[in-house]
C-alpha cells in the first residue's frame, strides 16, 4: 500500500520555539525571543560562531574546537531559533508592503561592522527575509541545518552531501539573517 504525503503546516515546524518557550509559537512575543537570543550571542559573535560551525561541518574528521560537542549542538539550536523567529517575522510582515526606496540616512553602528547586509537590506530587513524564504523554504533550511549539525559533530564532511554553492549560500545567508533579525529588533525598539 502506498502512503500519501500530507503537506505539513509551517507552524508545525517551529519546534525549537515551542520547546524553548513552552507555548504555541504563534503566541510568542517575537521581540522577547530576539532579545534572549542576542543577549546570549551578540550579532558579531553569532556570525563568527556560524563560521566556525560551518568550518567544522566541512572538515573531514572531527573538527569542532570550541569546547565540547554540546557547544556545537547548542549553537545549532540557536541557529534553528533564529530561522524559526525569522519565519514568524517574515510571515507577519509578508502582507506589509516593502518600499523600493533606500532610506537617505542610515546610521550604522560601528560595533556591527563588518556588515553583510547591503544598504537596502539594512534599511528594510524584510527585503532579506523575503529573499531568505524564497531561496529555501522553512523545511529546507531546517534540513540543511540538520545536515550541517550532523557533520559538525561527526567525522564526515558536509561537502560529500551538498553541492558547493549550497555550502557557501548556507553560511552567507545565515550570517546575513543574524544581522537582518538584529536590525528588525532595533527598528522596532526605536519605534516604541
Amino acid at each position: 500500500m502506498k502512503k500519501t504525503k500530507h503537506p505539513l503546516s509551517p507552524e508545525l515546524m517551529l519546534s525549537q520555539l515551542a520547546y524553548t518557550y513552552q507555548c504555541h509559537p504563534l503566541q510568542l512575543n517575537c521581540e522577547k525571543v530576539i532579545r534572549d537570543l542576542f543577549r546570549e550571542n551578540p550579532p558579531q559573535e553569532l556570525a563568527a560562531a556560524i563560521d566556525q560551525f560551518c568550518i567544522a561541518a566541512l572538515t573531514e574528521g572531527y573538527a569542532w574546537r570550541q569546547g565540547s560537542p554540546a557547544n556545537a549542538l547548542h549553537l545549532s539550536k540557536n541557529i534553528e531559533l533564529l530561522i524559526e523567529i525569522a519565519y514568524l517575522l517574515h510571515r507577519k510582515n509578508d502582507t506589509t508592503k516593502v518600499s523600493n526606496k533606500i532610506p537617505r540616512q542610515i546610521k550604522l553602528p560601528s560595533c556591527l561592522l563588518p556588515m553583510p547586509l547591503n544598504a537596502a537590506e539594512y534599511g528594510q530587513p524584510q527585503i532579506f527575509l523575503s529573499f531568505f524564504f524564497t531561496y529555501q523554504s522553512l523545511l529546507q533550511w531546517k534540513q540543511l541545518l540538520a545536515c550541517f549539525t550532523e557533520h559538525a559533530l561527526g567525522s564526515g564532511s558536509v561537502a560529500e552531501e551538498l553541492p558547493g554553492p549550497e555550502l557557501l549560500n548556507f553560511n552567507g545567508c545565515l550570517k546575513k539573517l543574524v544581522y537582518a533579525i538584529h536590525r528588525i529588533s532595533t527598528v522596532s525598539a526605536e519605534q516604541k
